[in-house]
């Protein structure tokens, strides 16, 4: 009996040594590496913080840019709109109105040019 107890108490100190070995060859580097990585993390959600803000105070200077340019937009409209209505009256006010007397202008020019003619000859052509 004596001589299992004693291959059981072998058998667990190599169990033991095993462990301490596994345990500082393998989880106290990747304890290790983890707190690296833990460092790094907070570094980088610090620049992701400092990111957003800036992001967000980039959005507003872009939302206050748009508003802006909407407004342009509107008078830029406004402005068409008149323009668009002096040129309807404009149409039917003057135009249609003296297409009468503007069929006569090649009359009038041929007119023109024959007293030029005969007042002055061909010299003032």
């Amino acid at each position: 009996m004596p001589l299992i107890i004693l291959i059981l108490l072998v058998i667990l100190l190599t169990v033991l040594i095993v462990g301490f070995i596994f345990l500082f060859a393998f989880l106290l580097p990747a304890i290790s590496q983890l707190k690296k990585t833990l460092a790094d993390l907070e570094l980088t959600s610090a620049e992701v913080r400092l990111l957003a803000q800036e992001l967000k105070k980039t959005a507003a200077d872009l939302q206050l840019k748009l508003q802006m340019a909407d407004q342009i937009l509107v008078k830029g409209k406004k402005v068409v709109e008149g323009a668009g209505e002096i040129s309807g009256f404009i149409q039917k006010n003057i135009i249609h109105k003296s297409v009468g007397l503007l069929a006569f202008l090649p009359a009038v020019k041929f007119g023109w040019k024959l007293i030029k003619k005969i007042k002055g000859g061909k010299e003032n052509e």
